[in-house]
C-alpha cells in the first residue's frame, strides 16, 4: 500500500516508514496551519487543506507540547516556542516552583473523499531544564515520560515507538487503512 504523507520534515517521514510498514509518497505543501494550541484543530485544517491541495487521500500529522502549570500552552503552537528559544524555553516558561507536569499529544489525519480520519495518542511526563540525549529531534531531548528517568532522546527508536504519542496514533492508522484496504 502507498500513503500521500503532507510533511517536509525528513525526521517525520522516516518514522512514519519506520513505524507504518508502508510506502510513503512525501509532498511539500505550503499549508496556512490555524493559530490554535489545540493539536487536534490544527492536525484536522492541515488534513483538510492537504486534500483540496492534492485531490487525493493524505496523511498529516501535528503534535503539540502542553504545560500543564500553563493550562496546555503552548500546545500546538510548540514549534513556534521552540524556534523562538529552543528546547530550554519549555522548562524557562514555567514559574519558579510550579510543577513541571506535562504532555505530548499527536494527532494524525487520514482526509479522503469520504472525510476526516483522526488517531490521537498521548503521552504524560515532565520537561526538564538541561536536554539530554541525541536520539531525537524537537523536544525529545527535554521530555521524560511518566515512569521513566530518560528522555526521549535518551531511548532507541524501538523504546521510543512503542511509547510516544505518534507511535500510539500510527498504529491506529495502520489498523484503519489495513481494513480499508480489504
Amino acid at each position: 500500500m502507498s500513503v500521500r504523507i503532507c510533511t517536509t520534515n525528513e525526521n517525520k517521514v522516516r518514522e512514519f516508514e519506520r513505524m507504518l510498514g508502508f510506502d510513503l509518497r512525501p509532498v511539500a505543501l505550503d499549508l496556512e496551519e490555524i493559530q490554535t494550541l489545540d493539536t487536534v484543530a490544527a492536525c484536522r485544517n492541515k488534513g483538510v487543506l492537504a486534500f483540496a491541495a492534492l485531490g487525493e487521500p493524505v496523511v498529516v500529522d501535528d503534535t503539540g507540547f502542553e504545560l500543564a502549570a500553563l493550562d496546555g500552552f503552548p500546545g500546538a503552537l510548540v514549534r513556534w516556542a521552540i524556534d523562538a528559544g529552543g528546547t530550554r524555553i519549555l522548562h524557562r516558561m514555567l514559574p519558579e516552583g510550579v510543577r513541571d507536569t506535562a504532555s505530548v499529544v499527536t494527532a494524525v489525519a487520514y482526509v479522503d473523499g469520504a472525510g476526516v480520519q483522526i488517531f490521537v495518542g498521548r503521552l504524560d511526563g515532565r520537561v526538564i531544564a538541561e536536554p539530554r540525549g541525541t536520539n531525537g529531534f524537537g523536544f525529545n531531548a527535554v521530555f521524560v515520560p511518566s515512569g521513566e528517568d530518560r528522555t526521549l532522546a535518551e531511548m532507541s527508536d524501538a523504546e521510543k515507538d512503542r511509547i510516544s504519542p505518534r507511535g500510539q496514533a500510527l498504529r491506529d492508522l495502520a489498523a484503519f487503512l489495513r481494513e480499508q484496504a480489504r
